[in-house]
């Protein structure tokens, strides 16, 4: 990410670390994730702690308005909700309120359902090693589809059921 621009790698971090809180409860590893996930972006120490808090506080206001900084990156899109998706399995486990974020994300990043399923299933698998369970990106799937249905009932299903059928 040493070729964005520090703001937009702060935005970026702040987006992810919003997913970390989402849930309302921060595991130390979800913190530690985002902990090197700053570190590898290389931004200062004051601008660390801003994400830190982030990730301890979730506030969709400041989400949000990172992430209208930075949608229009179509390069960044996919490593964002890789990122986000990596921070949400940290802990081994899937709340709620982390789907519905997850899910938050790829709408406003303009990513179909279906695509954000293929993100969470490679995760899964390269990632955090689960190639053959991959429960976490199961819940997700289904987390983001049942969210979508309450916004675009009909295709969103079809599209679902269609990919949980070939996996």
């Amino acid at each position: 990410m040493q070729d964005v621009p520090a703001s937009e790698r702060v935005d970026y971090l702040i987006v992810v670390a919003s997913v970390v809180a989402s849930d309302r409860e921060v595991s130390e590893s979800e913190l530690r994730a985002v902990e090197e996930l700053c570190q590898e972006a290389q931004i200062s120490d004051s601008d660390r702690a801003r994400v830190l808090a982030v990730a301890r506080e979730h506030d969709r206001a400041v989400m949000a308005a990172s992430l209208a900084r930075i949608k229009e990156d179509v390069a960044l899109r996919v490593r964002l909700l890789q990122d986000a998706i990596t921070i949400v399995f940290a802990d081994g486990k899937l709340e709620p309120g982390e789907s519905d974020v997850i899910d938050e994300l790829g709408r406003a990043l303009d990513v179909a359902p279906a695509q954000i399923a293929l993100i969470a299933r490679e995760v899964e698998a390269t990632i955090l090693g689960h190639k053959d369970e991959q429960r976490l990106s199961r819940e997700l799937g289904a987390g983001v589809a049942a969210s979508e249905r309450a916004h675009h009932p009909g295709v969103i299903r079809r599209l679902y059921d269609r990919f949980r059928k070939k996996s």
